[in-house]
């Protein structure tokens, strides 16, 4: 839950870390020995805002800079335990160091620089560093790295492998390479964390005919529920916990800034999960309002909570505090905010595997087909596709066709090969599996509302759409000509 304005996003800028004033006072020495490194470096990350250590990380940056060109390795390893500001002023070190070495004529450690760079665990601040280093002297070297580059875990290096990829793509698609190019195009938004280059690839795959979900790459929460206003005048509101923050189970109604307010379901149609609040709860000054939105993680994962706000704002998760900023009218762009979490595996989340035609199609990270052996006893893995990733909702398949139901989406693949065949946009936030009948799927949303998507060769439509006004958790059943239909409260027959 969050207050106000909490569209989580997944879009990391490129940075690249600038040189603190106080590394200004780094003398350069012609005297290049070795130093040891290690406790020169812990003075300098012990270096605190306030002035905090700033004498002693002064005289151990000064020592630094006698080092050899040969220790940069072990000075950029350093980085790994810096605040902003001693990274800044280690990073100064390393390229004032580098520089001299290359002005006297020299050459810097490009075996030593090149297994840094290899090595994930270290900073992605500091690997970027390297491989800047390792250009610098062999300009050739971007050909071996930037292939390597495209699943980075650091998102600037990730961002060169993501732009050569696109480049790679194009080339491609104009030498006629039309196929190969789809491949390049989705492998590389599969990889894209900036949102140029995501839009760029998508776009590419667009006018090449292919569908492309945006929302579910970049990850956004697309279904809320909002309350407000509440009182917030002078700001008297930020630090009291209101009901909704409150309570474990949240009322639905609550006594608010104007009156009593209740809970309103919103879904945002923004292509980058802009949840505007002004347009949905009205435009009031001094007041706080609240969101909350459910989503199930299939395994336990490190993650980041993402959010652009243009104002101050609050983010628990299942009642446990995450994150907080407390401003006030700033600029707003997505990954504004960004705070490491730790999501715990809710079993819930993994939707039911089906049997066909001798394969077994397993919801994983995406939907895995496995053929069973009586040889060896253990699975052959037939295809593994991303794209047809189930939500709660559990696979369908009929005449050799392959349906899930996941963000809002229906999703249609090859049952043989895992191919996305094409996709269509539903409403609302699913749980229950949709059922077929003929050839219509039949989808029911949570806030009681079905949709009927007619399933075509080479593309779904929303044909028909039915409110029952109830919440709904259970799928829809089909026996003889009649359809049966379960709310929270009652339950309907449907027959001709």
């Amino acid at each position: 839950m969050s207050r106000t304005h909490p569209p989580p996003n997944a879009f990391k800028a490129r940075t690249r870390l600038g040189v603190a004033a106080g590394a200004a006072i780094f003398v350069v020495s012609t005297a290049v020995a070795a130093v040891e490194v290690r406790p020169l470096v812990s003075a300098i990350n012990a270096v605190g805002p306030k002035g905090a250590a700033h004498p002693a990380a002064v005289t151990a940056l000064r020592q630094l800079g006698q080092a050899g060109a040969a220790q940069i390795p072990e000075i950029l390893a350093g980085m790994g335990g810096a605040s902003r500001l001693s990274a800044n002023w280690l990073r100064g070190a390393v390229e004032a160091i580098a520089q001299r070495e290359l002005d006297r004529g020299g050459t810097l450690p490009q075996a030593g620089l090149e297994a840094f760079l290899s090595d994930t665990t270290h900073l992605p601040q500091a690997r970027s560093l390297a491989y800047d280093l390792i250009l610098r002297v062999d300009p050739d070297a971007k050909h071996r790295w930037l292939p390597r580059l495209l699943q980075d875990l650091g998102m600037e290096l990730r961002r060169e492998g993501v732009a050569f990829a696109l480049t790679e793509a194009r080339k491609g698609l104009d030498a006629g390479q039309t196929v190969a190019a789809i491949e390049a195009y989705h492998r590389t938004l599969s990889a894209a964390r900036d949102v140029d280059q995501i839009n760029e690839a998508a776009k590419r795959l667009r006018e090449l005919g292919e569908t492309v979900d945006g929302a579910a790459h970049f990850g956004f929460l697309l279904h809320w529920q909002l309350i407000g206003p509440l009182e917030n005048t002078k700001d008297s509101g930020y630090d009291v916990a209101y009901g909704p923050e409150r309570d474990a189970e949240p009322a639905a109604e609550y006594a608010g800034k104007t009156g009593a307010v209740k809970w309103i379901d919103h879904t945002t149609n923004d292509q980058y999960g802009l949840v505007d609040l002004n347009a949905v709860l009205g435009k009031h000054k001094g007041a706080i309002a609240y969101a909350r939105a459910e989503f199930l993680a299939s395994e336990a994962r490190e993650v980041e909570f993402r959010i652009g706000c243009q104002t101050g704002h609050k983010i628990w998760l299942n009642g446990e505090f995450v994150t907080a900023n407390h401003v006030y009218h700033t600029g707003m762009y997505i990954d504004q905010y960004a705070e490491l979490w730790r999501l715990a595996e809710c079993a819930a989340s993994i939707a039911s595997s089906v049997f066909s035609d001798g394969c077994l199609l397993v919801p994983m990270r995406g939907l895995t087909a496995l053929r069973l052996s009586d040889e060896s006893g253990a699975p052959e893995i037939i295809w593994d596709a991303n794209r047809l990733r189930p939500g709660a909702s559990g696979p369908l398949i009929h005449d050799g066709r392959v349906y899930v139901l996941s963000n809002a989406t229906v999703r249609c693949g090859d049952a043989r090969t895992g191919e996305l065949l094409w996709a269509v946009r539903l409403k609302g936030t699913y749980w229950p599996t949709p059922v077929l009948a003929g050839d219509h799927l039949y989808c029911v949303n949570q806030d009681g509302d079905m949709q009927v998507v007619k399933l075509g060769d080479t593309q779904g439509e929303v044909v028909a759409e039915n409110r029952f006004g109830e919440a709904m958790h259970a799928s829809p059943a089909v026996a003889g000509n009649a359809m049966y239909v379960r709310s929270d409260r009652h339950l309907w027959k449907i027959a001709k």
